[in-house]
């Protein structure tokens, strides 16, 4: 979990220090789980280093003092949705790839809001994970995940 510019510094740091040579074979991924972070995202995107930024519905569910997770059958609070959506379009503007979970009732809400929206991102890396035969590379998964038409 990522709340601050300083603090996706330090992941990206202590990426780059215990893996120096290895670095581009990483995929860097900063969890945004409260309010507070999808606040200071602006800030958090000009970290070079992150690759992906992903929402956290449940954590962020209950950092805003609901449940992580709705009754079965039941929609997610539409103010976590919303806010969830002000993320995306922090992060999609700044050219940066997003990601979040979602159940199968909420995938025609993200379809509607934005044709290209990666979900999930876990989902995603898994079906290029199959399609290389091996792990991919940082790079070749951030290259994956930017121009996947979802």
């Amino acid at each position: 979990m990522v709340d601050t510019a300083e603090q996706a510094r330090a992941i990206v740091d202590a990426v780059r220090y215990a893996l120096p040579s290895d670095f581009d074979k990483r995929l860097v991924v900063a969890m945004i789980e409260t309010v507070d972070a999808i606040d200071n995202l602006d800030e958090m995107l000009k970290v070079d280093g992150i690759d992906v930024f992903f929402i956290g519905p449940g954590d962020l569910s209950q950092n805003m003092g609901y449940p992580p997770a709705p009754p079965f059958g039941e929609p997610r609070p539409e103010a976590v949705m919303e806010k969830v959506a002000v993320a995306v379009d922090k992060i999609r503007a700044a050219g940066k790839i997003t990601g979040t979970l979602a159940t199968a009732d909420e995938l025609p809400h993200w379809w509607a809001f934005h044709h290209s929206f990666s979900i999930p991102v876990i989902q995603c890396l898994d079906t290029k994970h199959t399609a290389w035969g091996s792990s991919p590379t940082r790079t070749e998964a951030a290259e994956f995940l930017r121009h996947r038409p979802f």
